[in-house]
């Protein structure tokens, strides 16, 4: 009689293999390791593509997007969209808190002047085409250089006063021509503070003439939390 054999009856102790679980942990915690290597992968990418790639593996891993990621989504495409738009005219910079599209004074204004230009619409119409339908809110900049403004000729008396005017003439347009509810606007002037460059070369004035147009980014449930306490 074998081993195994009892009675003339299997024996399926004899049968259990003590390390059998071995092979099933080992595939588990190299799935676990590819998983969490993934995530820092993306995590380190930064920017739109990681974005889109947690967007990805969340819908993947539940079936389910929540609100806070797809929204996120749906904002990494509206900035990919804006720099496909503006690649010519403008600066795309995005972030967590916000999406920040940065114009230079003078594809919007004339020296001096806080008017549009009649071809600033293309740009400006550009971008209302891709925020008009989007819930964020929106946070207008103006900048000048440091050139003092010649007090008693043209309408302003500061840089203050122009950044604001020429702030302001881009939502007067993306209200009245664009139809974007005024609700979703907030408006600054900075005048030659906060420069980007120094302002002692041209080169450099130039680049501090601009206007700022921020998308601000929707909040996680979190943050939304933490604001009703405080």
């Amino acid at each position: 009689m074998s081993g195994g054999d009892i009675g003339g009856k299997v024996d399926k102790r004899a049968l259990y293999d003590p390390s059998s679980w071995v092979v099933p942990y080992a595939d588990l915690i190299t799935t676990l390791m590819i998983f969490f290597l993934l995530l820092y992968s993306v995590s380190a990418m930064g920017g739109l593509e990681s974005e889109k790639l947690l967007s990805n593996v969340q819908s993947a891993m539940g079936g389910k997007v929540d609100e806070d990621a797809s929204q996120k989504s749906k904002e990494s495409d509206a900035a990919n969209k804006l720099s496909s738009e503006l690649q010519d005219t403008a600066r795309i910079e995005i972030n967590s808190q916000r999406i920040k599209i940065s114009l230079p004074a003078p594809v919007l204004y004339n020296s001096g002047e806080a008017a549009l230009k009649p071809e600033a619409a293309k740009s400006l119409s550009g971008i209302a085409k891709i925020i008009k339908d989007m819930p964020n809110n929106i946070v207008v900049e103006g900048y000048t250089d440091n050139i003092p403004v010649r007090a008693g000729v043209g309408k302003y008396d500061s840089n203050w006063e122009l950044s604001a005017a020429r702030a302001f003439s881009v939502i007067k347009y993306l209200m009245d021509e664009e139809k974007i509810d005024s609700k979703r606007f907030t408006v600054y002037g900075y005048g030659e503070f906060h420069p980007l460059e120094s302002n002692d070369t041209e080169e450099g004035r130039a680049k501090n003439r601009r206007i700022e147009i921020s998308i601000l980014r929707s909040q996680g449930k979190s943050d939304k939390k933490d604001e009703k306490k405080n």
